[in-house]
């Protein structure tokens, strides 16, 4: 899961279906392939498709003997759409759900997650920009991998006092890495070592 600042919603006006599809145009890698229809050739080409016309989509390939195939796949793709679209509004609906019982039932809990109060000292403000020693050492001695320091950014900072961190660069292991310990961080300029625990962002 990844840590954020907690700050005041935009989109608490929207209904389900229309969060669900600013979700998927964020964080759909394919949403300009397949949802819109207006990638370029060569990514469409990576599937053995081609874009035509009306947003019509054909894989084409040869066949025994040489000669070229073309299966129209438009409605297998409509479907697919179709279905992924109907699924994430679902699952928007249930989580604004279970979202309005457990403020009904804990109508403090949102107030005290945007105004917690750190109680620890000694951790990095979030919003502290900073190097971070990647991966761990207990990782990097298990799989014999060199550590390296890489760009982040604290996000939160847990009750131990451990750190969340969002890297400005990921990879395919995600960009957010939670319960860093302070001696795997050193600020960057600009960075701070102090925490006003008034003013922290605080990780369960």
């Amino acid at each position: 899961r990844r840590a954020v600042d907690h700050a005041e919603s935009a989109w608490h006006d929207l209904d389900a279906s229309e969060f669900a599809e600013y979700l998927l145009r964020s964080c759909c890698e394919s949403y300009t392939r397949w949802f819109q229809r207006e990638a370029n050739p060569e990514a469409y080409a990576e599937f053995g498709c081609v874009l035509l016309d009306g947003g019509r989509i054909e894989v084409r390939q040869s066949g025994n003997n040489g000669t070229p195939r073309a299966l129209d796949v438009t409605q297998l793709v409509d479907d697919a759409v179709a279905l992924t679209r109907r699924v994430t509004t679902m699952a928007m609906t249930a989580w604004r759900s279970a979202a309005a019982r457990f403020c009904q039932g804990a109508p403090r809990a949102l107030q005290e997650l945007r105004c917690p109060v750190l109680p620890v000292t000694g951790c990095l403000k979030p919003g502290s920009q900073v190097e971070v020693l990647w991966p761990s050492p207990e990782v990097a001695q298990e799989r014999r991998l060199q550590p390296k320091w890489l760009t982040a950014i604290v996000t939160s900072v847990h009750s131990d006092g451990r750190h969340v961190v969002r890297f400005h660069h990921g990879g395919n292991w995600g960009d957010t890495e939670r319960g860093v310990a302070l001696e795997r961080l050193r600020p960057v300029d600009g960075g701070s070592s102090g925490v006003d625990g008034a003013g922290a962002a605080l990780a369960e």
